[in-house]
């Protein structure tokens, strides 16, 4: 099979140039020439563009939002500046210690892939369940963890699994559980008396950051 149909053959959105050059190096060539051959992703990439493939986000044919229409972007710059007035009078924390939360969903994929001109995936509407990652980090040792018993590490870091079916939804109880776990983690690499804050966010994104802030007494 030559490499045109079979990277036809392939779902749109996992054409990726490492597969492509394994198997020209690996299939095609050798059927050709008897033997295993070499070609850079540079030659690859003008192939694909030859072929009429651009790497690129693909496009939402079926539903279109009007964000970008001259009413709503109008809307959007004055709703900016009423927002830089009220910032003018909102306090500002910062601080060096950070507890990162990340939420990964089943349904995350690569923005970009390799699509012909008629080309276009619909992704799935739902997100698919989630895990999310919990950890204390410091700008000195990273992570927090506990290396004194090499067979039994302790880390800040926690797995936690959102849903109704499942462990539910992070709440203050279980930020508080894990601040006590923290805490011994902090108070062996950071002797200092220390006091927690925290900045509350609301999730607005699938990142969102909840800030402790650590002040040395």
């Amino acid at each position: 099979m030559d490499a045109q149909k079979w990277i036809s053959q392939q779902p749109a959105n996992q054409r990726t140039m490492a597969k492509l050059v394994k198997h020209l190096e690996c299939v095609v060539i050798p059927e050709r020439i008897g033997a295993p051959g070499s070609i850079s992703e540079r030659t690859v990439t003008r192939f694909m563009n030859d072929w009429g493939y651009k790497y690129r986000q693909s496009n939402k044919d079926v539903f279109y939002d009007g964000h970008e229409l001259e009413d709503v972007v109008a809307y959007r710059l004055d709703w900016a500046k009423r927002m830089m007035e009220h910032k003018k009078r909102m306090d500002g924390y910062l601080g060096d210690e950070e507890e990162i939360v990340s939420i990964f969903y089943a349904n995350d994929g690569q923005d970009k892939s390799w699509y012909a001109a008629h080309e276009n995936r619909l992704a799935k509407k739902g997100q698919g369940l989630s895990v999310m990652v919990s950890e204390y980090q410091c700008p000195c040792h990273g992570t927090m963890r506990d290396l004194r018993d090499l067979a039994n590490i302790k880390t800040s870091r926690q797995l936690f699994y959102p849903g109704v079916n499942r462990e539910g939804y992070w709440q203050r109880d279980d930020m508080v559980k894990q601040l006590n776990d923290v805490i011994p983690l902090f108070d062996i690499s950071i002797l200092t008396p220390k006091v927690f804050l925290f900045s509350i966010k609301a999730a607005t994104t699938t990142i969102f950051l909840t800030m402790p802030f650590m002040l040395l007494e």
